[in-house]
């Protein structure tokens, strides 16, 4: 993707020439819980995205879409509608989607000697490994220093981020902003990062789209749909999810010019 394009119509066009490839399958149901939302299509595959409960909304109007129709909420107005489109995106794009298992944080960390880490979205596993390895880290978040626990970590409000990024030997940047849509608005900053540039989380979509303005995208692959489902009703968050074994991370990486992933 060139920085030049929107990231949110390019994954729109993406999603639905996969839609089409794969016969149009329809969205079968829509489970909104606290955390995550999950939908499943007629051909068995699943997504998940990041729940924005921001503007309302009724993602059951999904139900009984083609794919390539529902991913067209991607645009809504309505949070909870973006979320249920987003994950019909990565119903689509995640499932027979080429990489391997992995965290895209390995790759950054391993035999490196710290350095500076810049998080859009924070992210409580990663921080606590980034700074025991050594790692100077900024989150920019809505949410306060005491709100997140983030003891030892600065974080700054999410228009900061053009501050930030000129000495980031890292930008880890959540799938969320998929689900809130600010990846729209700092997909130009982020082109211009001198840093490696990663996509991470459940909402994270394994699209070609997106790599170019990320060198890495760190995806989840759902491979039990019910147990993603009992998660996603309890209310559970993304590291107890995981421990369900509902879903694998799995890495994507720009081999045309990925830097130092």
């Amino acid at each position: 993707m060139s920085p030049s394009q929107d990231p949110v119509e390019s994954l729109i066009r993406e999603a639905r020439a996969r839609s089409r490839e794969r016969g149009e399958p329809r969205v079968e149901e829509v489970v909104v819980g606290l955390h995550f939302t999950l939908t499943r299509l007629s051909d068995g595959s699943a997504g998940l995205s990041y729940t924005n409960p921001e503007g309302g909304g009724r993602p059951s109007r999904l139900l009984g879409m083609t794919a390539g129709e529902a991913v067209g909420f991607l645009e809504s107005p309505r949070g909870l509608e973006v979320s249920a489109a987003l994950s019909v995106v990565n119903s689509l794009l995640n499932t027979g989607a080429p990489g391997v298992e992995g965290d895209p944080l390995d790759g950054l960390i391993a035999g490196k000697d710290g350095g500076r880490a810049v998080m859009v979205g924070f992210f409580p596993g990663y921080v606590e490994r980034l700074l025991g390895s050594g790692w100077e880290v900024h989150v920019l978040e809505m949410a306060s220093v005491r709100k997140l626990g983030a003891e030892g970590v600065e974080v700054y409000p999410w228009w900061a981020l053009d501050s930030l990024l000129g000495e980031a030997d890292v930008v880890i940047v959540t799938g969320a902003t998929l689900a809130n849509r600010s990846l729209r608005y700092i997909a130009p900053l982020l082109a211009s990062s001198p840093g490696a540039r990663v996509l991470v989380g459940p909402s994270t979509p394994a699209s070609g789209s997106l790599l170019g303005l990320f060198d890495a995208l760190g995806y989840t692959r759902v491979v039990d749909p019910d147990a993603c489902k009992r998660a996603v009703i309890h209310g559970l968050d993304a590291r107890e999810l995981f421990r369900t074994g509902c879903g694998v991370k799995r890495l994507m990486a720009d081999t045309r010019g990925a830097k130092r992933i």
